[in-house]
């Protein structure tokens, strides 16, 4: 339903991920693909609530945090 969208300040945004590419970047970095999803939803969501790393600074910043937050959920990840 479009009005949840519209009406519910909840809502952030959506992330869209390709499970083929996914895949071959799992294969690529040697972790798993659970493990490679789980670092772009986790990556994406920081997007969302307004990280970005277009400056060094903020990469450092958003780093920092998405890998703190990787490191709790057990995601293996490659930088």
């Amino acid at each position: 339903n479009d009005n949840f969208f519209k009406k519910n300040d909840d809502f952030l945004g959506e992330v869209f991920l390709s499970y083929e590419a996914c895949k071959k970047e799992a294969i690529k970095y040697k972790i798993s693909n659970k493990d490679r999803i789980g670092h772009l939803i986790v990556h994406g969501t920081l997007h969302l609530l307004g990280y970005d790393h277009k400056t060094k600074k903020d990469e450092i910043n958003m780093l920092n945090i998405e890998s703190k937050i990787l490191n709790l959920l057990n995601i293996n990840y490659y930088y």
